[in-house]
Parts: C-alpha cells; sequence; structure tokens
C-alpha cells in the first residue's frame, strides 16, 4: 500500500475525537466554544502547518526521533491507564492494569502493518459514528433546551474555553512522521484534525450541556454518566456502549503509535511504508504496561497535564530544529 495522506486519516481522526469525547477535555459551556471555535482551528492549524514543514528538515536528528518515540511510549501508557480507569469506575475490582493491557496490545500484532492499519481503522471509526449514533439516541428523551446556560461570563470564561480548545494531542502531530516523504503540494491539510477537534468538542459540549445543565462542571465523569442514563429496548444503562468503544479507540491508537515508531526508529529513511518488527511489537509492548505500572501512583489528570506539555515543548523544538536546519541548507546553496 502506498503511502497516502488519506491512508491513516481515518484513524487519526479516531483517536481525537475519542481523546476530545471521552477523556473530559470539553469547553464548559456552548457557547463559549462557538466563539473561541474560529480562532482555536486557526492557531492550531497554524501550529500543525509549522511543525508538518520543520519536521522535513528536523527528521534528520536521531534524538529527536528518539524524543518523539519516548513521548508516543508515554502517550500510549496514559491511554492504557485511562481505559484502567474507565474499567474500575465502571466495574469495580474486576479488572487489573495487566489484563487490560494485554487484552489492548494483543490485537495490536495483526495492526504492525499499514494495510491492516488503515482497514481496521475505517471499520474502527464508522463503528464509532453509530456508537455515538446510539448514545444519542437513548438519552434524547432527557435532553432539554432549558438547560442552556446563559449567565453573563467575563474574559476569563472566554480565555478559558480557548485554552481548552488548544489542547494538544499527540494526533495533531503525527501527520508530520506519517507524510513527511511527501512531496510539498501533497502534504497532510494542518487545518484538517484540528477543525474536527475543535468541532467535536463544541458537539458534545452542546449534547452534555442539555442533558446535564447547569450540574456539568461538577460531574466527574461526563461522558460516562451520560452512557450510564441511556435506555434501549432491554438494556437500562448504556455504558457497556462506551467501554467498547474506547476499548477499540485504544487498540487502533496504540497500533498507529507502533507504527509511527517503526518509522521514527527502526524504518527511517528507508522507502515504502514502514512496519515493525516482532521485536520492536514486543518491546513496545513491554514498555507501554511497565511505564503504565510505573506511573498509576500518580494522578491521571496530572499525567496528561505533563504530556501535553511535552508535546508542545516537542513542537517548540521541533520548529526550532527545523528552521536552524533550513537556514544552514539555504546558506550552503548561497556558497
Amino acid at each position: 500500500m502506498k503511502n497516502d495522506p488519506k491512508c491513516l486519516t481515518p484513524i487519526l481522526l479516531l483517536g481525537l475525537l475519542m481523546d476530545l469525547l471521552l477523556s473530559g477535555r470539553a469547553v464548559v459551556w456552548t457557547r463559549l466554544g462557538v466563539a473561541t471555535a474560529l480562532l482555536a482551528v486557526l492557531l492550531l492549524g497554524a501550529l500543525c502547518g509549522a511543525v508538518y514543514a520543520a519536521w522535513r528538515y528536523a527528521g534528520a536528528c536521531r534524538w529527536l526521533r528518539l524524543l518523539f518515540a519516548a513521548l508516543l511510549v508515554l502517550a500510549g501508557a496514559t491511554q492504557l491507564l485511562r481505559l484502567n480507569a474507565l474499567y474500575r469506575y465502571a466495574y469495580p475490582g474486576a479488572t487489573s492494569l495487566l489484563g487490560i493491557g494485554l487484552a489492548v496490545l494483543l490485537p495490536v500484532l495483526y495492526l504492525r502493518q499499514e494495510g491492516a492499519l488503515a482497514q481496521t481503522g475505517n471499520i474502527a471509526l464508522a463503528l464509532f459514528g453509530v456508537g455515538c449514533l446510539l448514545l444519542v439516541g437513548s438519552t434524547a428523551a432527557r435532553l432539554r433546551i432549558t438547560n442552556l446556560q446563559g449567565a453573563a461570563l467575563g474574559p476569563a470564561g472566554y480565555v478559558g474555553a480557548l485554552q481548552s480548545q488548544l489542547w494538544l494531542y499527540p494526533e495533531y502531530l503525527l501527520p508530520a512522521v506519517l507524510y513527511g516523504k511527501q512531496k510539498k503540494e501533497n502534504q497532510y491539510p494542518p487545518f484538517k484534525l484540528p477543525l474536527w477537534g475543535v468541532l467535536a468538542g463544541v458537539a458534545s459540549t452542546l449534547l452534555l450541556e442539555l442533558l446535564f445543565g447547569a450540574a456539568l462542571p461538577s460531574i466527574q465523569n461526563p461522558a460516562h454518566t451520560a452512557a450510564a442514563y441511556g435506555q434501549l429496548s432491554v438494556f437500562n444503562r448504556l455504558e457497556w456502549v462506551q467501554l467498547m468503544l474506547w476499548t477499540v479507540a485504544v487498540v487502533v491508537k496504540l497500533a498507529l503509535y507502533l507504527y509511527a515508531i517503526g518509522g521514527l526508529v527502526f524504518c527511517y529513511g528507508r522507502p515504502g511504508p514502514p512496519a515493525a518488527t516482532l521485536g520492536a511489537y514486543a518491546g513496545y509492548g513491554v514498555a507501554v504496561v511497565l511505564l503504565a505500572a510505573l506511573l498509576q501512583v500518580f494522578s491521571l489528570e496530572v499525567l496528561v497535564a505533563y504530556q501535553e506539555e511535552a508535546l508542545l515543548l516537542l513542537a517548540v523544538v521541533i520548529l526550532v530544529a527545523g528552521g536552524v536546519q533550513c537556514g544552514l541548507q539555504k546558506t550552503k546553496r548561497q556558497r
């Protein structure tokens, strides 16, 4: 299969949408998200475009590629911890971190190749859409237009909404690695993922606000609580739909991270799409599970915040390194 920018787009969208909808990183009130949406898309798109362009020069640095790969391992461990926390919240004492780790990492063995990953991504994204429609339809009777909040908010509210929408996820930076070899005219559109991400955040906020109203900020896990409210046919609670969607998403996200690590560490500079070997897969799986076991003593919110800061720092380093390398190449050409 060719290294086509459209090939892995469903997986990038799935990972981004699942993070936005189920991680709790949503704007508090809908009107704030609508007011700041355009600016958030422009800022995120500009950052993504600059990183994609800079990576064409900075990607040759081995240490920078290793740093990117290490952050992807950290992101995989964070996803595993978040899934474990969700299962413990739904079924206390019924699962373990090791069991969940094995359950999500075993399918990654099949998804190491680009073809299998791309096909599975299309199916998973379709499943995600059906699951979302099922959840929304099952809670439709509880949605109230009167729950929309209309109280006056100061500048601090809009600043907070913009900061929430500018949350940096690994999927925003991954096209730089996945499609860095593309010609300039065929590079991945930098505004595509930010646009989908911001729109999904606003849509999820609207639905949650219609359901919970003024109580939304005080709910610990709004998406899971909303799923628990859902009723369909003989099923009185539909949180199992969310658990299924999240599990599938984590499997696909971990496979995508492994695929990107293969391009960063094992197959950089080689023609054709990267493919992780069995040894790389085993090392990746062990690293993710061990790191998750070590980090589970820390707060998940703190880990996610540190991950976002690390990704932002990585983006800055890529921009600086790419700018310096580009300047050096132009200087050599002039001489």
